[in-house]
């Protein structure tokens, strides 16, 4: 096998992007920031009137982005699409992968056809802001600037970023420990 001279091993895997979200890497900032609206905000997807998704311009119009249904033709047309991955989140409280195949999820699919994404010039790459609007006329404006450094996964981040991955699995938090403190003590 001939290597490049100037190519490190090493490097290509610490160099190497995972998406906390099996979403497309555009849309990663928008789930992030719909997951802390629904954390700490708790907004009821009925009680939503509107929702603004604001995304840098060049992320806003690569393909896929502005998908907006109501008929999602494929996987990848739901995982490139930032309303429906903002509004997937919102009506379910937190990101569920196995709503990227639930299409005939009603409060989501309403909250679709309420959700506008637009530009700002201003927003820099991986960063987004959303903007829900409440039946009762309450707003909720939130952003995410820089979302590459909170999406990060590193030692610091991976212990929950995995049990969230085990437990949306069905595995219990104790299995994930059991499972964790295995590997950790492999011999290498």
């Amino acid at each position: 096998m001939l290597f490049r001279s100037d190519f490190e091993a090493n490097a290509s895997v610490l160099d190497t992007v995972i998406k906390r979200y099996p979403v497309s890497g555009i849309c990663q900032p928008v789930v992030r920031l719909s997951e802390r609206i629904a954390g700490t905000k708790k907004p009821r997807a009925d009680d939503i009137a509107s929702v603004a998704i604001v995304m840098n311009p060049f992320e806003m119009r690569y393909p896929g982005t502005l998908n907006m249904g109501p008929v999602f033709k494929s996987f990848s047309d739901v995982l490139m699409s930032a309303a429906y991955c903002c509004t997937s989140v919102l009506a379910c409280g937190r990101f569920e992968f196995k709503d990227l195949f639930a299409l005939n999820h009603a409060a989501r699919n309403r909250l679709i056809s309420v959700t506008q994404v637009r530009d700002d010039a201003a927003l820099p790459t991986l960063s987004c802001r959303i903007e829900i609007t409440m039946k009762d006329g309450s707003k909720i404006v939130e952003s995410l600037i820089d979302g590459g450094k909170e999406l990060a996964i590193d030692s610091s981040t991976i212990d929950a970023w995995a049990l969230d991955l085990w437990k949306e699995a069905g595995r219990t938090e104790s299995q994930y420990r059991n499972f964790r403190d295995a590997v950790e003590t492999l011999q290498i």
